[in-house]
């Protein structure tokens, strides 16, 4: 009886992914015969099935663009990027979708220690961080043994400071791990998808600073009812009905 399950489940998987493909692969054509939307639609359903990629939100979010949906554009490509943050033409195309945008949110400039190491950091993802890590132990288990069984005084010094070295990158490593995931679990970054008011309390009598528009990249604090609390990226901090926007990390 175990087998016959095990067997049907196998085979349901295999269908369901044989039609995400199949899905995948029709919004493609779809997409190279000029129908965005149609391919907006066949990637959509293999969303249904469950089945997220870097390449699926990539291939949506061109669909979107192209039909200058503003917010679903720079929504997915957001998402690309959240799976993929090297992801090369993601970065390029998100930056001519946010050329769409009505509103102009500067950035608070960063210090040069600060921009060189958000570089590092961003060079790889925490998992290849964690990975790293393990690379590193392993190299230095080699070195402490070569270390161990060597015996001139020459190879001992060499070993035993490679072994220092490559232990500190190992702690490096692992820290800047723990440290993006921990941003990751804090932070929920969202687009607005329609115009809306960004105001001083969460409440329709406040004081409205201003307005925000579709496509806007903000960061979620709080949420309190219907309102959350969000954060932009020059530093001003408000108020806006929850509707309004969209997380990227659902």
């Amino acid at each position: 009886m175990i087998k016959n399950i095990s067997l049907l489940m196998l085979l349901t998987g295999s269908f369901l992914y044989a039609q995400n493909t199949a899905f995948f692969d029709q919004g493609n054509t779809h997409y190279n015969e000029g129908n965005y939307q149609e391919a907006i639609d066949s990637y959509e359903k293999v969303l249904e099935g469950n089945l997220h990629s870097a390449a699926l939100y990539f291939n949506l979010a061109n669909a979107h663009y192209k039909l200058n949906h503003i917010a679903p554009s720079i929504y997915y490509y957001e998402k690309t990027l959240l799976l993929d943050p090297n992801h090369e033409d993601a970065l390029n195309n998100i930056a001519f979708a946010q050329q769409m945008t009505v509103d102009a949110i500067d950035i608070l400039p960063k210090d040069q220690f600060s921009q060189s190491y958000e570089s590092l950091v961003k060079s790889f993802t925490s998992d290849q961080w964690a990975y790293a890590a393990v690379i590193f132990m392993w190299i230095a288990f080699l070195c402490f043994m070569t270390y161990f069984f060597s015996k001139s005084a020459v190879f001992k010094r060499t070993f035993f400071g490679g072994i220092i070295v490559v232990l500190l990158l190992a702690i490096v490593s692992v820290s800047i791990s723990i440290m993006e995931v921990s941003k990751y679990n804090s932070e929920q970054p969202a687009i607005v998808f329609e115009k809306v008011s960004f105001r001083a309390e969460p409440n329709a009598r406040s004081e409205i600073l201003f307005q925000l528009h579709e496509g806007t990249k903000v960061r979620i604090d709080e949420t309190i009812n219907n309102w959350s609390k969000v954060s932009l990226s020059d530093g001003n901090v408000g108020w806006l009905l929850t509707d309004a926007v969209k997380k990227i990390k659902e």
